[in-house]
This record gives structure tokens, sequence and C-alpha cells, in this order.
């Protein structure tokens, strides 16, 4: 840990009446923030976390991650870290150590995706109860078809600027990405008219549910004990549980068997049963939040996601080969979007 890491976490340890760790280990792979394992002088151990804060990026990571916590721990949910104290100043909090193992994709079965919805059931019955009132929407929550469409045209204009500078996401925006999208949002409009659905038309909110938002094994820990605690909560809010159910199939972290995403996606519309649209919404959706993962991807492009990487990111992998992994990933989701929509193979 760099010394002025360590400067930082030392303070807030004595601000709850630790003494300085005398060791430390650097956990996960995270992209948006620095976590490690402290060891104190009193054999506690704790989670301490650096949150990366940039001028174009006015989201409070540190401040509701902590929140959630707080919010859940209070409603009786202790699968998630208890949090303990944060410096507002230098974006660093304090949370309680969990002993648990990361779950890998070929550790996955049917058990660890019925937990996963359970813990999502927990979230709602706690939205349905009235609790959160005071939260806020999860990041980039979408509640109607065209505020997804707007987040996506918001990414590529960042992806625009960034394309002026490198001829081969110019390249791929020009001749892949925007004509994949244009279909897309001729076969969404297609489909909406179908059903009548007016796309400008926001998602009830009593059928909103609470979400981790950034949800997935690739945030979960596997206890000893067989029980599986969630982390990372920097995005929680209110959203749309048609984007919580896509958003776990396509994360890139996951790389889920097929049996699993259909066990996943029959498990939330069973939870979600209130929601006579969400089976139709989540395969209506599913493209548009694929397109959006593709421009996830090309991040490494924009400036100030550089920034971020660059903060949380231990590999000192050149720019230029990670930039060619980052487009063999969005020209490989596209491919895999197209297949889906002719068919959408992940509904019971």
């Amino acid at each position: 840990m760099e010394q002025i890491l360590v400067d930082q976490a030392s303070s807030l340890l004595r601000s709850i009446g630790a003494k300085p760790p005398f060791q430390t280990q650097r956990l996960g792979g995270g992209r948006n923030s620095k976590v490690f394992r402290v060891l104190c002088r009193e054999a506690i151990q704790l989670v301490v976390k650096f949150y990366f804060h940039h001028e174009n990026d006015h989201r409070d990571r540190m401040g509701n991650e902590f929140r959630a916590y707080q919010f859940l721990r209070r409603n009786g949910i202790t699968c998630v870290p208890r949090p303990i104290a944060f410096d507002q100043a230098n974006q660093v909090a304090l949370f309680e150590y969990i002993e648990g193992d990361q779950i890998k994709p070929e550790m996955v079965d049917q058990s660890l995706v019925e937990k996963a919805v359970d813990f999502l059931s927990l979230l709602k019955d706690l939205a349905r109860e009235g609790a959160g009132s005071e939260l806020s929407s999860a990041s980039e929550a979408c509640f109607s078809i065209a505020s997804i469409l707007s987040t996506i045209d918001q990414r590529l204009k960042a992806l625009a600027v960034a394309a002026e500078s490198s001829p081969t996401l110019q390249q791929f925006l020009g001749e892949v990405l925007l004509p994949f999208k244009l279909r897309i949002e001729g076969w969404c409009c297609d489909r909406c008219a179908r059903l009548g659905w007016n796309m400008n038309q926001e998602l009830d909110s009593d059928l909103r549910s609470l979400s981790p938002s950034d949800f997935g094994f690739h945030n979960a820990l596997l206890r000893p004990t067989g029980g599986i605690a969630f982390v990372d909560f920097e995005y929680f809010g209110w959203d749309d549980p048609a984007k919580t159910t896509v958003d776990f199939l396509l994360h890139p972290a996951m790389n889920l068997l097929l049996p699993h995403k259909i066990c996943f996606v029959s498990g939330m519309i069973s939870c979600f049963s209130n929601d006579p649209r969400l089976k139709e919404r989540v395969r209506l959706v599913y493209p548009l939040f694929g397109l959006k993962w593709c421009c996830i991807f090309l991040n490494e492009f924009v400036t100030h996601h550089q920034a971020r990487r660059d903060f949380a990111n231990s590999d000192n992998r050149p720019r230029e080969e990670t930039y060619s992994q980052q487009l063999r990933k969005a020209k490989n989701l596209v491919r895999q979007l197209d297949d889906d929509c002719q068919q959408f193979p992940y509904l019971p």
C-alpha cells in the first residue's frame, strides 16, 4: 500500500480507537477503487476502501455505499459488510472484513443462483414495505425505454470525441456499433408499437425495487458456512428489476452457463410476479443494455475513465494492449446480441 494511503487509513483507524495496521493485503480486482484487508495490532481485521473521485464525475460512491450498508443492516439484512467509519475529505471508508472466497464462474451452480435471487427478493420486500424512501435512484437507473436510449447516446457522444484520436475506435463505431445501434433501436420501436407501449412512459414507482446495480457473483463472497455475502454497493438505489436482471446476464465478469441464466431469469420473474410486463420488458431492454455494455467496454478510450482505471488498477499492461482487448470484447458482445435478439434464449 502506498505511504499516502497508509497514512489516510491509519488516521481513520485512530478515529475509531484502533491502532495503525501492521499488515495489509490488496483485495479483488476492482476498476473503480482500491480495497485492502487491514490487520491491526489488536488482531482486528477490517477492510479499507479508497474511492476514486474526479471533477467530471460527481457521483458520491463512498457516501452511497456507506449509506446503503447502513440502511440494509438497520433493516436486518446482514449478508453485507457492516459499515464502520469514513473520511469524506480523503474518500476512504472502513468496513467489516468478511471471511470468504471469491466466487469464480466455474463455482456457480443452481443453488448459488437461487441465493442471488433470494437476496434480491429481500430488497424487493423492503421496497414493498415502504423502506428506503430516503434513498435515491441507482446509478444510471432507467425507468423508461427512452431514458435507456438517451443514456446510450450520451456514452456514444463521449466515445465519438475519443475516436477523433483513435482510428481503430472510429472504425469500430462507424462500421459496427452505430449501425447495430440503429437496427436495435428500430427493432425496439417496432416491438413497443406492437405491444402498445409508450417508450417515454416511466415504470410505476410501485414496480421499482432496490438494487445494488452492479450485482453478481463478481461482487460476492462464499462464506465457509456456505452462505453468500454481497459487496460493492457504490451504485445502490432504486431501479427497474428488468435492468437488474439483464445486467446479471450481461456482466462480463459473470460468464454464466445458459441453464444458470435461465434459472436466474425464471427466479426474477417469479419473485416480481406482481409485474405482469417484466418478462417482456426483460426481452426488450436486453439488447439496449447490451449496447450500453459495449460502450462501457470502450470507456478505456475516454479520458476521465482512463484516470479512474489508472487509480484503481495495478495492471501495468501497455494501454494499446488494453484498447485492443476492450475492442474485442465489444465486437464479441455485438455478435452475441445479434444472435440473442433473433431468438431470446434466456426465458423459462
